[in-house]
């Protein structure tokens, strides 16, 4: 079986840019399915169908009938043709199988995050019934390219994303030779999908050594009936765990549209965070984190305008 990385080296770094540019999902817009193998057309039905199988799924993958038994890279060319010419078509992603009785497919992703924060072309494989779904995700940044990648992995002992030069200059798994002296800010959400920001609160986030971030993971907190408690009761354990986070300051997003204003809200933490964490054990089992929890320090917006 041919790595994705192996056909990730048959295709260009980057992608043209499309005359129809897509945010984020929409009703209507097709996720094109080449297969590199001539299909019947009862096999291309057959293909359509199990690739559409999931429940959840927005049911957009369309068999591309007359364009059939190809390679990846002259699927790719046409690609980038047609998605300039149908603005029903995915400009970012499409679907290629490899082989008649194949399990898996080849997902290719015109706008994967890449080593130097530009977006690349990537290509992952995963399972044909995850295929459909696999786009939604990606759309809705619910989940990412690496995430897929990282499955992949695992799934069908491909490269890891993270030796990948496509992605990123260096393992950041790897310790670094020298301390840093990064400090990164804690940040909640009380809108759902919280990953959607952190592009624009650090672009190339998800490149960025861990250890080099601005900005750990967000916390989201919109599930809970007061998600102000709970980010109060959640910060000091943040803290505790994690010695760069800022002690004394948090964002919290709090609308769909975080350049809107009051999008993004900074606080100030009111507590004295080095002499209370002292005075509450450091313990990793959830169930005895109630003294850490329960400091709750009070938040003050920054403005003086708000206070919760």
């Amino acid at each position: 079986m041919t790595t994705s990385i192996e056909y990730e080296n048959t295709l260009p770094l980057r992608a043209s840019e499309s005359r129809y540019p897509l945010i984020g999902p929409k009703k209507g817009v097709k996720d094109q399915v080449y297969s590199l193998v001539q299909l019947t057309e009862k096999e291309s039905n057959e293909l359509h169908d199990t690739l559409n199988q999931d429940d959840y799924g927005p049911h957009a993958c369309c068999v591309v009938k007359d364009f059939q038994g190809t390679t990846l890279r002259e699927a790719f060319n046409h690609h980038a043709c047609i998605k300039n010419e149908d603005e029903t078509v995915h400009p970012y992603f499409f679907i290629v199988l490899e082989e008649e009785s194949s399990k898996s497919v080849l997902v290719v992703d015109l706008k994967a995050p890449g080593a130097d924060g530009e977006s690349v072309v990537g290509v992952s494989r995963c399972a044909i019934h995850e295929a459909d779904l696999m786009g939604a995700n990606l759309d809705v940044d619910n989940i990412d390219c690496i995430e897929y990648k990282e499955a992949e992995e695992e799934k069908f002992g491909s490269e890891s994303p993270y030796t990948n030069e496509r992605y990123f200059a260096r393992d950041p798994r790897e310790p670094k030779d020298t301390v840093s002296n990064i400090t990164a800010y804690a940040w909640f959400s009380i809108v759902p999908r919280p990953l959607r920001f952190i592009s624009i609160l650090e672009p190339g986030w998800a490149r960025i050594p861990q250890d080099e971030r601005r900005f750990i993971y967000p916390a989201d907190v919109e599930r809970f009936d007061d998600p102000w408690s709970e980010i109060r009761s959640l910060f000091p354990r943040i803290c505790q765990v994690n010695k760069i986070v800022h002690r004394m300051i948090l964002l919290v997003a709090k609308k769909d549209d975080i350049d809107a204003d009051q999008g993004m809200s900074i606080h100030r933490v009111l507590w004295d965070a080095e002499k209370e964490l002292n005075n509450v054990p450091n313990n990793s089992d959830q169930t005895q984190q109630q003294a850490v929890r329960s400091i709750m320090p009070e938040l003050k917006f920054l403005n003086g305008l708000e206070r919760q």
